[in-house]
């Protein structure tokens, strides 16, 4: 557990860790190659999904991408509509779109459609980390405890057993604290569940991440719309257990180390660990793209992602803040698979 902790529970990770943070996200983004044209192109590319028609939070980086991008490739324009997730893979697959721009994981549902419609995947690259707890930028997900609990550590193993039903990363699902170890005046008492409402895309996520497979969840858990209403039933509760984000953070809730396997390092959510792909529950937004089996890319879309996943693209992640920046390894995995 090498992360930023609970520092006095009042600072989101201690002003401490977030001078160091602040340092090491330009160290990450700095360690990336720069982006040098492979070719020159021109047109227009259409980018739609994340964003709002109301609430103003992620133009600000595409603008940054878009002039950065046209330094490079001035016979380039651009026509962004970032009006939300939802349109996103439909833009793509009705041809309204050359890029759909995901502030989440996409569902399987939109993996379908667009599957059905067009006969073949989408192309996806992960284009940034999520934050540690930012609004709308794919913040992570935390597990907490009531800070009464002696708890300080779980593998995906444990929640699979304790949020799921099928327990299938472990031999038995997890119903009380004396199950995961807990001893004394903790053994017997069962173990109550507050997390949000299965629909959201926050649970969908946590499924996905946790459940290996099953979509059956706890039936005792207590669904909440938002993370501040999750900690605040909690922080009543001595016995419970929950997921969500450090933003809703209170007095009386602590968070736990997570782990991706049960004899691995568990860690916080934090900026360094969640860049070093060490977080279990970190998230990441995508740009999703038409890119049939056998056949080149658009060259001009190609260009724009080889500049998004550059130096360049990257350094302008660190200064909108919103997100975090991708590692150089993270980086470099999502460059080889456009290259291929």
């Amino acid at each position: 557990m090498r992360e930023c902790s609970w520092v006095g529970r009042i600072a989101l990770l201690g002003s401490a860790c977030l001078i160091a943070a602040g340092q090491g996200l330009n160290s990450s983004a700095s360690e990336l190659p720069e982006y040098i044209p492979r070719q020159q192109v021109s047109g227009v590319i259409r980018i739609w999904g994340h964003g709002s028609r109301n609430h103003d939070f992620v133009s600000g980086l595409m603008h940054s991408w878009e002039e950065g991008f046209r330094r490079y490739q001035p016979g380039v324009t651009f026509s962004t509509e970032l009006f939300g997730n939802a349109s996103a893979i439909g833009g793509l697959y009705t041809g309204a779109a050359d890029i759909a721009f995901m502030g989440r994981e996409i569902w399987a549902i939109e993996k379908d459609g667009y599957e059905q419609g067009m006969g073949y995947p989408p192309f996806g690259l992960s284009v940034a980390n999520g934050s540690v707890a930012n609004p709308n930028h794919d913040f992570a997900l935390v597990i907490f405890v009531h800070h009464d609990n002696p708890l300080s550590k779980l593998s995906l193993v444990q929640l699979d057993a304790i949020f799921g039903a099928d327990h299938k990363r472990g031999p038995n699902n997890i119903r009380s604290w004396g199950d995961i170890g807990l001893t004394g005046e903790w053994a017997d008492h069962p173990i109550h569940l507050y997390g949000y409402g299965i629909d959201r895309d926050f649970s969908q996520f946590f499924e996905t991440a946790v459940f290996a497979g099953s979509r059956k969840w706890n039936c005792g858990l207590h669904e909440f719309a938002d993370g501040q209403q999750i900690l605040d039933a909690l922080a009543k509760d001595r016995y419970g257990i929950a997921f969500s984000t450090l933003a809703g953070k209170n007095a009386m809730v602590k968070p736990v180390a997570l782990s991706s396997a049960p004899k691995a390092e568990p860690y916080f959510a934090s900026e360094q660990s969640i860049i070093a792909g060490r977080y279990a529950l970190a998230r990441t937004p995508y740009m999703f793209v038409n890119h049939p089996p056998r056949q080149g890319m658009d060259p001009k879309v190609k260009e724009f992602l080889l500049y998004v996943l550059s130096r360049q693209g990257q350094q302008a992640v660190v200064g909108d803040g919103g997100y975090l920046p991708l590692s150089s390894e993270a980086a470099q995995k999502q460059r080889d698979r456009l290259l291929q």
